[in-house]
């Protein structure tokens, strides 16, 4: 996937996150450009998958794949999880 394919699949996703650049640039660097498997469960950002419990409970649909990273069933679940990453209190202290 180039560039232009890979913003053109991502930007809808980009733009229900906190900063979409910031997402976009984070997500290609990520997935490789959408090269490594991450990209094919809908999950560019690379997160680790937790437990059913964890994510049932934040209505989240999410399964774990093989390699430990969080598979998602939608965009959407994606995104809702990586907004929840992201607001993580290391992540915040890191930022400033």
């Amino acid at each position: 996937m180039d560039r232009n394919e890979f913003y053109k699949k991502y930007v809808g996703a980009a733009k229900k996150t906190l900063d979409p650049v910031w997402s976009l640039v984070q997500w290609s660097w990520e997935s490789g450009w959408a090269t490594n498997n991450t990209y094919k469960y809908n999950n560019p950002a690379g997160i680790k998958y937790i437990s059913d419990t964890f994510y049932k409970s934040r209505g989240i649909n999410a399964y774990p794949e093989k390699s430990g990273y969080a598979g998602y069933k939608t965009e959407d679940d994606f995104v809702k999880d990586y907004n929840r990453v992201i607001g993580l209190n290391y992540l915040t202290s890191f930022r400033s």
